[in-house]
């Protein structure tokens, strides 16, 4: 974390949200309106829906380097070592997603990420 490399690239990533987030707030007809993003419960979900992105991609991203360095997995045996939580991940958020438009979904979002980690 305290290379030079590292730390070039997060002091960089904070600068370009500011500045993304400096030319938004001048533009005219911003990507997202401005009274979006006044409404309270929209501003929540929206939160909780990346929150909820990262908790369910992290481990993606840390399995593949972690089962290739440690235990010593070839790619191949990595990729098909994620595949059951990929196949449990595509269709608990497809059936949530269908149940959501519909309006008879009764389980909070978090349920398919605690379903995911479970499969995998």
């Amino acid at each position: 974390w305290g290379s030079g490399q590292v730390l070039t690239a997060l002091v960089g990533g904070i600068a370009a949200f500011a500045a993304f987030v400096a030319i938004e707030a001048r533009a005219g007809e911003p990507l997202i309106p401005r009274e979006v993003l006044a409404v309270h419960n929209i501003r929540i979900g929206n939160s909780l829906t990346v929150f909820m992105g990262v908790v369910i991609t992290t481990p993606l991203f840390f399995l593949s380097p972690y089962l290739q360095q440690v235990p010593g997995e070839s790619a191949l045996r990595t990729g098909i070592s994620l595949l059951p939580m990929a196949c449990v991940m595509i269709p608990l958020i497809g059936r949530r997603r269908k149940r959501r438009d519909r309006g008879t979904s009764r389980s909070p979002p978090e349920t398919v990420g605690v379903l995911v980690h479970v499969g995998a």
